[in-house]
C-alpha cells in the first residue's frame, strides 16, 4: 500500500496508517465509524482528505449504497462481488456471503440477450443488535 501511495505522489502519514489499521478489523465502514476508531481525532476534516487520498491511490474504494452515509472498503478486498444487509436503525452494513440472485439473474438475462456486468443487492431491515435494544425497551 505504501508503494501505491508513492506511485500516486503521496506519503504514508500517521493518519493514513491509523485508517489502514482500522480496516484490518472491519470490511466496510462509514467515515464516522472510521473516525470513532481513531484515538485523538476530533475534527473529521483531515479524515475526509485522508480518505480521498487513499481512494485516489486505489488503496480504498468508496462503496455505493443508495441511502446512508458514504462508506469505504479496502480496494483489494472489494474487487469481488458483494451483497449487503443494511440496518434501517443504526445504518450498519453487513456483507452477505454468496449470492442467491446470480444464477437466476444470469438465466433471465441470457434469455433477453442482456449482458450483466455487475450487480448489487441491498436488503433493508433491522440488525440483531437494534432488535435486542428495541425488545429490551418494551415494557
Amino acid at each position: 500500500m505504501k508503494q501505491r501511495l508513492h506511485q500516486n505522489g503521496q506519503r504514508m502519514t500517521r493518519l493514513k496508517q491509523a485508517v489502514l489499521e482500522v480496516f484490518a478489523a472491519a470490511e466496510v465502514l462509514s467515515v464516522e465509524q472510521i473516525g470513532s476508531r481513531i484515538d485523538g481525532l476530533g475534527d473529521l476534516s483531515p479524515l475526509y482528505r485522508c480518505l480521498s487520498g487513499l481512494e485516489e491511490a486505489s488503496v480504498l474504494t468508496q462503496v455505493s449504497v443508495v441511502d446512508g452515509p458514504r462508506r469505504y472498503a479496502l480496494h483489494e478486498q472489494f474487487g469481488r462481488h458483494h451483497d449487503y444487509l443494511l440496518c434501517t436503525r443504526c445504518a450498519s452494513l453487513q456483507e452477505m456471503p454468496g449470492c442467491a440472485l446470480r444464477e437466476s439473474a444470469q438465466q433471465h438475462a441470457s434469455q433477453s440477450g442482456f449482458l450483466i456486468e455487475n450487480h448489487q443487492v441491498l436488503l433493508r431491515g433491522i440488525c440483531a443488535d437494534c432488535r435486542q435494544v428495541e425488545e429490551e425497551a418494551q415494557p
